[in-house]
């Protein structure tokens, strides 16, 4: 997926009252903020499924996978932030090892107020607003590093859930291999049926489709870090055919692996 930001910071306040889902997965390189005003999401993030409620904050680092959908009826309202690292957050940056913060109520305030200032200058703009918009997105990560700080870890959900996101952990670990979906039902000692019954519930999306979001995002690492012939890649990721992987990735990244290495390269 293209990036969806041209300036350092991207910012969206944005009221729903329809069920709505993310088409596909995704993801990008920028840093992305979530925080939900109301209604119930659920968030996909790499092998993780968070539940989301009012007041929760969702932190994606930059070229995670990830996918959000409805987890209730009804609507939503949240605040979206988008922003590439240049380098000016640096320590502040460490909040991202979470993947959502339950702001308390005794800090909404504050958080809520450090959003709308930042989507004040994003929305009037005027001299010294993106400076300000960097100095207030600087304290909300670093607020949010204090708080998650005092955070106890969240319990771990359902069986059905850690089923499913040992299931995702593995398929991140061992993406070059030959996975199928017996193969992962049978580790879970499910049939094919419900595991894929299963997967899709959980996470939103079906199991071809988050493996093979995972292997074209280990693709793209490979074609940026590695001079492997792209046949030789195609492989690692599952594909037998390299015009046949040529034809996935284009169809997820809008570009062909070719090009993907010489932007990347430049």
């Amino acid at each position: 997926m293209e990036d969806r930001i041209k300036d350092a910071i991207f910012y969206n306040h944005s009221k729903v009252s329809r069920l709505l889902s993310m088409e596909e997965l995704h993801y990008h390189n920028h840093y992305e903020l979530y925080y939900l005003l109301s209604g119930m999401r659920t968030y996909f993030i790499e092998s993780r499924i968070v539940q989301v409620q009012p007041g929760d904050i969702v932190l994606i680092p930059s070229g995670v996978l990830h996918r959000t959908t409805y987890a209730s009826s009804g609507g939503h309202e949240r605040l979206l932030i988008n922003f590439k690292d240049d380098g000016s957050y640096k320590e502040a940056l460490s909040c991202f090892s979470r993947s959502l913060i339950s702001i308390p109520q005794i800090n909404r305030r504050q958080v809520e107020d450090l959003f709308l200032n930042i989507e004040r200058e994003y929305t009037n703009g005027g001299q010294f607003s993106q400076n300000l918009i960097k100095c207030y997105l600087y304290e909300l990560l670093v607020t949010l590093c204090r708080i998650g700080e005092q955070m106890e870890e969240a319990p771990a959900g359902s069986e059905q859930v850690r089923i499913i996101k040992e299931a995702a952990e593995y398929m991140n670990s061992h993406w070059d291999r030959d996975l199928t979906l017996q193969h992962m039902a049978g580790r879970a000692a499910m049939s094919a049926g419900y595991f894929s019954k299963l997967f899709k519930r959980v996470t939103g999306c079906n199991f071809i489709e988050y493996l093979t979001h995972i292997r074209i995002m280990n693709a793209c690492r490979l074609l940026s870090e590695t001079a492997l012939p792209i046949t030789e890649i195609a492989a690692k990721a599952g594909f037998n055919d390299s015009n046949y992987f040529s034809t996935v990735f284009k169809r997820i990244k809008g570009i062909t692996p070719v090009k993907f290495r010489r932007s990347s390269q430049s």
